[in-house]
């Protein structure tokens, strides 16, 4: 009994000696006053991004219906009221009024509370994978500084255009001309940036150049998949596809969406570089391969999204 005793005592010593060296190592870290003001900097960027994505949700609206996204009170769809301030608290206010219109009862589509969430979501993940880039009080004040904090800005606005354009085309079958410009904009005064940056700015422009080609072959090979757009049944489009009769549609007005996609893809592989891209055009041809693009126009622009932050969290270097 006496040795089972010393076992099982002993046993437990090992297990708390890891315990109480975990405990007192996360003691040490949260006391010291750089950690905790950069955690609380960090969930300050994810309450940005909540409150942002309540005015993305405007954009996506307002946007395509060639309304002005600074103008105007938000209202309910159904009774025409304008929204207060406790209506219009990104996610809490959806969730305390059970997703009802305090007004008339009826519905708010859950959409709106994710699109914020899911913005939330990608300027938290922003700020953790580059809290290097964060500057804080006790920072000596330098451009290094500056310029780091630009480039998170850069990233939070890149998330916010892919999210944007992305919930547009799902709507509407189509992307948004100014998104390509926009995500171009980003690239060019990112690499305007390296006038400051000169150690690494050979390695950054050859990492867009080689994002750029890689993503330029994949948006070939997708028109090579695309099939002629007068095809009426998917063994037809398949067939066109083969005998490269897509490419002869490819500049009609019905694929306006489609070169719209492949434009994006072709700025976004320049703004990410190399190897961030590679998943991004991978995933492209794969879609483009399998499903028939005039059908499935809506989903493109999700997947690129989806697929350039994914790569962007997963892999090292880059432009970013």
């Amino acid at each position: 009994d006496d040795k089972m005793a010393k076992l099982v005592w002993g046993l437990i010593q090992n297990t708390r000696d890891p315990l109480e060296v975990s405990a007192q190592a996360a003691v040490s870290i949260m006391s010291q006053p750089e950690t905790i003001i950069s955690l609380l900097f960090i969930v300050y960027i994810g309450l940005l991004g909540l409150i942002i994505g309540s005015f993305l949700n405007v954009c996506i609206y307002r946007i395509p219906a060639g309304r002005n996204v600074a103008k105007g009170h938000s209202m309910c769809m159904d009774c025409g009221h304008n929204l207060g301030v406790r209506d219009l608290v990104p996610v809490f206010s959806w969730l305390f009024l059970k997703g009802k219109c305090r007004y008339c009862g009826s519905p708010i589509a859950s959409r709106y509370a994710k699109i914020e969430g899911m913005t939330g979501m990608v300027f938290l993940s922003a700020a953790l994978l580059r809290t290097n880039w964060i500057f804080l009080p006790w920072y000596d004040f330098s451009t290094e500084h500056v310029i780091n904090m630009i480039k998170l800005l850069m990233l939070l606005v890149l998330g916010s255009v892919l999210i944007v354009t992305s919930m547009v085309q799902f709507d509407h079958g189509k992307g948004l001309k100014g998104s390509v410009l926009a995500v171009a904009v980003i690239g060019l005064l990112r690499f305007a940036l390296l006038f400051f940056e000169s150690p690494v700015a050979g390695k950054i422009l050859i990492s867009a150049a080689l994002g750029a080609s890689v993503c330029g072959l994949a948006v070939l090979l997708s028109v090579f998949f695309t099939g002629d757009v007068a095809t009426d049944n998917e063994a037809a489009y398949r067939l066109s596809a083969l005998r490269l009769r897509g490419f002869r549609s490819y500049f009609s007005p019905q694929r306006y969406a489609v070169r719209l996609s492949d434009a994006l893809v072709l700025v976004l592989g320049f703004v990410l570089g190399f190897p961030v891209a590679l998943p991004v055009a991978m995933a492209y041809v794969l879609f483009r391969a399998i499903f028939v693009v005039d059908r499935s126009v809506r989903y493109i622009g999700l997947v690129t999204a989806g697929f350039a932050w994914l790569s962007f969290a997963a892999l090292s270097g880059g432009v970013f």
